[in-house]
């Protein structure tokens, strides 16, 4: 029995070390069939050359993905802009987008499809070898789709490859992170609202009206106004006025903000706050706006009236009231160049708008920017075949320089420090200007012909002249009454010495001096009304302008509250480039006696038809009416 039961002990344990083996063995194969699922053997031979061709045409899809970009980025969407209008900026032509009311927006998908095809074909050719492999390329089933989607573009280029006999299974696919899909939605919106909006052109008319209105000033821009200073006169030329002007689109362009607030008042300033295009405000677009310095603004920007010569001019004679409204028309076409900023590429995206302002109102520009010529370019450049050199020099001969020389509305330019302006004009018969501030200005009607070679000689303006007002005291000696409230007498005699005016009493003077030598092309060839009212009341002496040298016809007169009239003068007198006063002895009627009556009062109006006998008794007495020095009186 004892043998027996070891027996059996010994085979239970051999069967268990038997399937204990069997199943380490189990275990082992389902860990190696594990493993083999998971890591299967790598792709070796033509499969893997296939894959290697893809990845390298898919990273050259995106390196020509990312050269169009630029190009399109810079030139507006466009990669040849040169076939449609367009504008210089720097060293790419922008194409226009928007022409005032007109809109031409390119098919930018289009565009990048075509550019990749080209960078394509320019970068591969119908076989290439590849690991010493022949991969062939047929270009001509070439087709390729590109989408502008949120946040990237998209692009797949079926173009069917061999290599060997192994087809690559198509398309090739690339993408590239850009907000180009929300730069173009901003930038449809932007034009098409501002065919109606017209911002700039408003922008620019707001601006103008916020430049100086001081006609001295070389910022003078002014669209419109009034003259109020007798003799007050605005001369300008295009010479003059080319800075403001570019000056005020400068502004009026970089001043229109996109969803930003004006740190000043728009009143004063040429701000333009922009927050909303189609409906929506795009928070995430940085927009900002530029006037292109290479665009000719000489051959774009007209006024009229040229040059612009206004003159405040009293309304009616002996009032000196000058009240002389002007009104300047503005023509100007401008371009500006939207640029729009990608966060992700780091790029601008550009394109151009063009503004037209006619008779300072938006004007109605079309794409077709040559379909109309300017008066100024088919006047003063296509039709300008005569020449013109004008020499301009003082009374002493000087030269001056920077006189402004215009015939009829064309520019002959501005002398330099010889005194000469040369220029090409139209050949015919037309007005010749030349001004230069602080001068008379000359002005004729001319050929052509006569002004080959001229010297003109400009008057200088005799500026801050001391106008004095003096009274002298008369006695009206046997009175003869006529009329109502008015009478002459038969003689009048001086009573007293001259003295300045208000010593006489509250009395208004009132003068008109009217040059001999006039022309009818020179605007300060007009009558100048001098009073003696000057800041807020009744003043003996004033300060003047605008007279020059020449010989003036005066009339005057004598109010006590404008309602008597105490004497009238009519003289004549020359006034010298070195005069700076000039004194005016007004016969003052403050007594009268006659046969009938005792000495008076004067209780009536002198009649105007005394004023040749009051300055006859004046003269008389040793005291011209009116004169450059003091007058002392021989007869009292």
């Amino acid at each position: 029995m004892k043998y027996n039961n070891m027996s059996f002990r010994k085979g239970q344990v051999e069967f268990v070390a038997i399937a204990a083996i069997i199943l380490i063995a189990l275990i082992v194969i389902i860990l190696a069939l594990q493993q083999t699922a998971v890591q299967p053997p790598p792709v070796t031979g033509i499969e893997q050359e296939a894959k290697t061709v893809k990845d390298s045409v898919n990273t050259l899809i995106r390196t020509g993905l990312k050269e169009q970009m630029k190009l399109i980025y810079n030139q507006g969407g466009m990669l040849t802009p040169q076939s449609v209008l367009n504008v210089d900026f720097g060293m790419f032509k922008v194409p226009v987008w928007q022409a005032c009311d007109q809109v031409s927006i390119p098919d930018i998908e289009k565009e990048i499809e075509a550019g990749i095809g080209a960078y394509i074909m320019g970068n591969l050719e119908t076989e290439e070898e590849f690991a010493k492999k022949k991969v062939v390329f047929d270009f001509n089933k070439m087709d390729i789709d590109v989408d502008i989607l949120k946040d990237n573009i998209r692009v797949k280029v079926d173009l069917p490859t061999k290599i060997e006999e192994y087809s690559i299974p198509q398309p090739y696919e690339v993408s590239v992170p850009t907000k180009l899909y929300d730069i173009l939605e901003f930038s449809r919106n932007f034009v098409t609202d501002n065919t109606q909006g017209r911002i700039f052109e408003g922008a620019l008319i707001r601006c103008m009206t916020k430049f100086p209105t001081d006609p001295d000033s070389e910022d003078w821009l002014r669209p419109f106004g009034v003259l109020t200073g007798c003799g007050e006169m605005i001369h300008k030329t295009k010479t003059d006025l080319i800075s403001p002007m570019r000056k005020a689109i400068t502004l009026s362009v970089t001043q229109v903000l996109w969803n930003e607030k004006p740190l000043r008042s728009i009143d004063k300033n040429c701000f333009t706050p922009v927050n909303v295009v189609g409906g929506k405000t795009y928070p995430d677009l940085e927009v900002y706006f530029e006037y292109p310095p290479s665009w000719d603004l000489n051959q774009n920007f007209l006024f009229s009236p040229n040059p612009i010569n206004f003159v405040a001019t009293p309304m009616m004679s002996f009032v000196p009231i000058c009240v002389t409204p002007f009104f300047v028309s503005y023509n100007v076409r401008h371009p500006i160049i939207v640029h729009v900023e990608d966060s992700l590429t780091n790029q601008m995206f550009n394109f151009a708008i063009i503004s037209e302002i006619t008779n300072t109102m938006p004007g109605n520009c079309s794409l077709d920017l040559e379909e109309v010529e300017s008066d100024y370019m088919q006047l003063c450049v296509n039709q300008a075949n005569c020449q013109a050199k004008i020499t301009v020099r003082d009374r002493q001969g000087s030269p001056i320089e920077g006189a402004d020389v215009t015939y009829d509305i064309c520019s002959v330019g501005r002398t330099d420090a010889n005194g000469v302006a040369e220029g090409a004009i139209p050949c015919g018969l037309a007005e010749l200007h030349v001004y230069k501030n602080g001068y008379k200005s000359y002005g004729d009607f001319l050929p052509a012909s006569e002004i080959e070679d001229k010297t003109i000689e400009l008057t200088e303006v005799q500026e801050n002249i001391t106008l004095h007002f003096n009274g002298v005291p008369l006695k009206c000696i046997n009175v003869n009454r006529f009329g109502t409230n008015q009478l002459n007498c038969q003689r009048y005699s001086v009573i007293r010495r001259p003295r300045p005016i208000l010593e006489l009493g509250s009395l208004t003077a009132f003068s008109s001096f009217s040059p001999r030598d006039t022309s009818i092309w020179v605007p300060e060839d007009m009558d100048l009304v001098f009073d003696n009212y000057a800041e807020g009341g009744l003043v003996n002496t004033r300060i003047v302008e605008g007279l020059y040298p020449n010989t003036f016809d005066v009339s005057a007169f004598v109010t006590r509250n404008f309602e008597m009239m105490l004497g009238y003068v009519d003289a004549s007198f020359g006034l010298g480039e070195t005069n700076k006063d000039i004194y005016l002895y007004l016969p003052v009627v403050l007594r009268m006696d006659d046969d009938e009556f005792e000495e008076t009062d004067i209780n009536e109006s002198i009649g105007e038809g005394e004023a040749e006998q009051l300055g006859t008794v004046l003269r008389n007495c040793g005291i011209n009416p009116v004169s450059t020095s003091p007058q002392n009186p021989t007869c009292v």
